[in-house]
């Protein structure tokens, strides 16, 4: 007759409750760390998406909130500008809108042919689609308007910094993957020449400006300080 088992006590079923809860803490933990966007380390040198020796093997596919948000920027934008040509059925009209057009459509094929290749989500990365972000918001701010009028003049300032953006970046990868350099060195010259082309102006126009508040925060100091100088002395 087999010998009946002793009753659990209550400090034995708390322990056996403990330690199945630590260890799925510990698995959590360990899928968390895994799947991570730090998990490969918070600053990475730029790779190849697809290399050689990883062309057979799954692509994680991701598609981050971010591109996520910068698809529906890129469409308000164009959304925008047809709205803008559907009011006003203009010839005038119908060129801003084809240029601003061709304008979105390849910069968002450039951002794609980037990202498709060289996209990560180390903090360079981070910190280069947050400054992106920030470029597209802009030019979507300041779509509407004549060629010469100032939200033309800001959308050229922004359009400017997303290229030169890009074009740094494609230098990054340049330097950093020996196979690519001959490639993204040309890619990265023409976005930065194109980036610094549009913001030629605009720059010029901010510098002006900037010198001259600074001149007339120096006058009004300067004036403030000799009358309050004047004062004390009589």
């Amino acid at each position: 007759m087999a010998s009946e088992q002793p009753p659990k006590s209550s400090a034995d079923s708390y322990g056996s409750f403990t330690d199945t809860k630590r260890a799925r803490s510990d698995i959590l933990e360990e899928n968390f760390v895994k799947n991570s966007w730090f998990s490969s380390g918070l600053w990475q040198t730029p790779r190849l998406r697809k290399d050689w020796h990883t062309l057979h093997d799954e692509d994680d596919g991701r598609y981050s909130s971010l591109n996520t948000f910068f698809d529906v920027l890129f469409a308000i934008t164009i959304n925008t500008i047809t709205l803008q040509l559907r009011n006003r059925q203009t010839l005038p009209e119908f060129y801003h809108w084809a240029r601003y057009y061709g304008i979105m459509i390849s910069l968002w094929l450039s951002t794609c042919e980037y990202s498709s290749r060289f996209d990560n989500d180390d903090v360079a990365h981070k910190i280069f689609w947050s400054l992106y972000g920030i470029g597209i918001l802009g030019m979507l701010m300041h779509v509407r308007g004549d060629e010469w009028s100032s939200n033309s003049s800001v959308f050229s300032l922004c359009l400017g910094w997303v290229y030169i953006l890009l074009g740094t970046h494609w230098f990054r990868c340049a330097l950093a993957i020996s196979r690519c350099f001959l490639f993204a060195t040309v890619l990265g010259t023409a976005k930065l020449a194109f980036g610094f082309y549009r913001m030629k102006w605009r720059m010029f126009a901010c510098v002006c400006s900037l010198c001259w508040r600074v001149r007339t925060l120096s006058l009004s100091s300067s004036s403030w300080l000799c009358k309050n100088w004047a004062q004390r002395r009589a």
